[in-house]
């Protein structure tokens, strides 16, 4: 017989289930979402760096006489030296499939104003229990920002870059890092002001940063700031302290500038700046005033945002056509806030003009400036050039050849190790794999895309065309590892 079930005793079982569901749902927040996306990649970072210490009695035992009785040239003969390690800790994120770690300059080296690069790097990563070896490949002090890469296996998981150019004062932000020791620590707070300067503690300063409440401590320096997307939007580098712990007021470097950083160590990328021949500085507040009352025509302007240009090398794109104390506000359309809006994907590499829309004393303009090609490129310690007509006669190189010639080979270099020389004629790329399949190289145009395409892998396979003594030109494969 079938039974049926009282509707107050369904009821009363739905009732009772409810609260445990529910609270599952309700648990599961934005920001657990962002934090599951983006730790996998974050990374714990340990450097050590071994330093010569002098110890002297003299030094323990002061008294004004010291000088007279006992003369420099004499201490010298009293004092000790011997090895003593130093040791940092502090925090990195991987930025592609590769192993490319980003972190701060500050962690990777030691001694009087950084000067010193660490001996060894070593990194934990997340749901792991051994460290691993890195090595470092990049370094742009003046923005206290390191580039490493992963020695061994690549990471399973990596966080892409996002954007930081639509931030708002008052989102949600969290911080991950090696707060303290404390491996993969989780932290949250709101973006506080954006725009900020900071002294970095070796004379530099650091501009446009990102401040949040976020608890940041020692420990979390080169960590990834993240939003509620998950998406990498800053590297934490600074705190403002009292004591050397967080009181709520903490720094990050705008993903942007990371960016163009990354773009042009890894990719080989050139920034705009360089294209056009222009130096820029972001238009704070200072430069905003200073800008209405010493220049005609700026006192009025209702909307005073964008990029003040500073300098315009002579002969280059823009000179001419860009002058000292114009101020950029757009690129191809988009609107410019500050130095580190002006990115690679605005221009492709591939892109013959740009169309700058700028303020000249207080005026709109809108130009357009072309871009001279480049010439020649590097990627992977090796110089790439066009393979133009009269290296082709000189070198008796077949017209179905087409391809970028090496002009220069590194020493020790990923391009060295797989025997490539200068004169070889790159003609395919592409992944490794048994079938001959790869992108055609005819251009730097083609070797721009097929670095994008192929950024995420760390081993490729290379076609090149190299003559032999008779200068008779024969087909070549070779395999690429990079790092």
């Amino acid at each position: 017989m079938r039974k049926v079930i009282p509707p107050l005793v369904m009821l009363s079982i739905v009732l009772w289930q409810w609260p445990v569901c529910a609270s599952m749902q309700t648990r599961r927040t934005p920001v657990v979402v962002a934090v599951e996306r983006a730790i996998p990649a974050v990374v714990d970072v340990r450097t050590t760096k071994e330093v010569r210490v002098s110890v002297s009695p003299f030094s323990l035992f002061r008294t004004p006489f010291d000088d007279l009785l006992f003369p420099r040239e004499l201490r010298g003969l009293f004092e000790d030296t011997y090895a003593a390690t130093s040791t940092s800790l502090g925090s990195g994120v991987i930025v592609d499939a590769t192993g490319h770690i980003i972190t701060n300059n500050h962690v990777v080296v030691f001694g009087p104003r950084g000067s010193q690069v660490a001996d060894q790097i070593e990194v934990l990563l997340h749901g792991e229990d051994v460290t691993r070896q890195a090595q470092l490949v990049a370094r742009e002090p003046s923005e206290d920002i390191a580039i490493l890469r992963l020695i061994g296996n690549p990471p399973s998981r990596y966080l892409p870059f996002g954007a930081s150019s639509d931030l708002m004062i008052g989102e949600t932000v969290i911080a991950i890092g090696y707060a303290l020791g404390q491996s993969h620590t989780v932290t949250q707070g709101i973006i506080s002001q954006l725009g900020r300067f900071v002294e970095d503690g070796s004379g530099n300063t650091l501009g446009n940063l990102i401040q949040t409440d976020a608890d940041i401590n020692p420990g979390n320096s080169g960590g990834p700031l993240i939003n509620l997307d998950g998406e990498l939007i800053g590297i934490n580098t600074a705190i403002a302290t009292p004591s050397g712990g967080s009181v709520g007021i903490g720094f990050a470097i705008p993903v942007n500038r990371v960016r163009k950083i990354y773009n042009s160590h890894i990719l080989g990328k050139p920034s705009l700046e360089e294209r056009l021949g222009i130096q820029v500085q972001s238009l704070y507040p200072r430069w905003r005033v200073a800008l209405r009352e010493k220049v005609d025509g700026f006192r009025d302007v209702q909307e005073l945002h964008g990029i003040l240009v500073t300098g315009v090398k002579p002969g280059s794109p823009a000179s001419g056509v860009i002058g000292t104390l114009d101020v950029i506000q757009a690129v191809n359309g988009h609107r410019i806030e500050s130095s580190d809006d002006i990115s690679t994907e605005l221009v492709p590499e591939a892109d013959t003009s740009v169309r700058l829309d700028t303020l000249r004393e207080g005026k709109r303009r809108s130009v357009t400036v072309s871009l001279d090609q480049p010439k020649r490129v590097e990627w992977l310690g090796m110089e790439l050039a066009v393979l133009e007509s009269q290296w082709r006669s000189d070198w008796d190189v077949p017209r179905d050849v087409q391809g970028l010639v090496i002009t220069a080979v590194g020493t020790r270099s990923p391009a060295q190790r797989a025997g490539l020389e200068p004169g070889d004629i790159i003609v395919q790329i592409g992944p490794i794999g048994p079938s001959r399949s790869g992108l055609p190289i005819r251009s730097l145009a083609d070797l721009a895309r097929a670095r994008e395409r192929l950024a995420g892998m760390a081993r490729l396979k290379v076609y090149f065309h190299r003559s032999d003594e008779r200068r008779a030109w024969f087909l070549r494969e070779t395999e690429i590892i990079r790092g």
